[in-house]
């Protein structure tokens, strides 16, 4: 592996696959982090343990939001309203978050979720005097 695993924050499983509106991803969170660091990117994994890779525009940034040891992190694939709340007959705190997908993401258990750390960014300039548009063109030097 090219990259490190996180050990501070960790991926506990998908639950109700394939399930419209109770399909979702559980995080566990084991030291104080603010989760403006990380996001989920959906990949495609032929074997267990082996290599994984992401699909074009499946990414979900998970919020810039400081939060302790011990929090459940629920992250529904559906819409809806996030939400602190505790693990349901327990006092242990968790948020519930939804990617708002209009659609189920992990019915084929081939398609995982991988965890990332974003460690540095590059931000392009804004260029405020520059006309908008909603194309993208392409110069060119002939």
């Amino acid at each position: 592996m090219i990259l490190q695993n996180t050990t501070e924050l960790r991926i506990v499983g998908i639950y109700d696959r394939g399930v419209p509106n109770q399909e979702r991803i559980v995080l566990k969170v084991n030291e104080l982090l603010n989760l403006a660091q990380y996001g989920i990117l959906i990949a495609f994994q032929i074997a267990p343990e082996g290599p994984a890779t992401p699909y074009n525009d499946q990414f979900i940034w998970l919020t810039e939001r400081i939060i302790k040891e011990g929090t459940v992190i629920f992250i529904y694939t559906g819409p809806g309203e996030f939400r602190e709340t505790v693990v349901l007959g327990t006092d242990i705190p968790a948020l519930v978050m939804h990617w708002g997908k209009q659609y189920t993401i992990f019915a084929n258990s081939n398609v995982v979720p991988i965890l990332c750390r974003i460690d540095a960014l590059h931000i392009a300039e804004l260029s405020y005097n520059l006309p908008q548009s909603d194309k993208l063109e392409i110069v060119s030097n002939e």
